[in-house]
């Protein structure tokens, strides 16, 4: 657990990936140009070695043209600010973290990317959809159930003191 903690830890404080998580961004390529959730991210529907995987894009700045979203920085912007850095660290953890969980019922984290300022997690297509879309299709399932199990799964990776 401390190898862990200390991957997570150097790898937010410096904003920085696991190497064996680096996907360089020319082997992923995305095959459908509509995002699958707006929001904070966009998921949208690519290919990574011949099969058919998601692409997580951590959205930063939105440009004045809705399909045009401009990830961090441009190669030749200024230092980054303190929000920009401190999203850099919120994605390297968020990779560090990913790569130590190793559950059936937790998706496999493919790689990452940098490439042109554009923060990206890869992950295998899920055919099936979201968990919202399952549950808006399935009108028995019990939310409630499903986020305690979900929990029960992460609940080993939470700091004791921690919420």
């Amino acid at each position: 657990m401390k190898c862990f903690q200390g991957l997570v830890k150097v790898c937010g404080e410096y904003g920085i990936l696991p190497s064996s998580r680096i996907v360089p961004g020319a082997k992923v390529q995305r095959v459908d140009y509509t995002p699958i959730s707006p929001g904070l991210s966009e998921v949208w529907k690519g290919a990574h070695e011949g099969r058919s995987v998601a692409i997580k894009v951590i959205r930063h700045r939105k440009s004045d043209n809705a399909q045009e979203t401009k990830a961090v920085r441009s190669p030749n912007s200024s230092p980054p600010t303190e929000i920009e850095f401190g999203l850099l660290q919120n994605f390297c953890r968020e990779v560090a973290t990913w790569t130590c969980l190793s559950h059936p019922n937790i998706l496999e984290l493919i790689g990452a990317t940098m490439d042109n300022e554009e923060y990206t997690m890869v992950t295998p297509w899920m055919a099936n959809g979201t968990v919202v879309e399952f549950l808006r299709e399935n009108l028995r399932a019990n939310p409630l159930k499903l986020a305690r199990t979900m929990f029960h799964f992460m609940h080993p990776l939470i700091e004791p003191g921690r919420s």
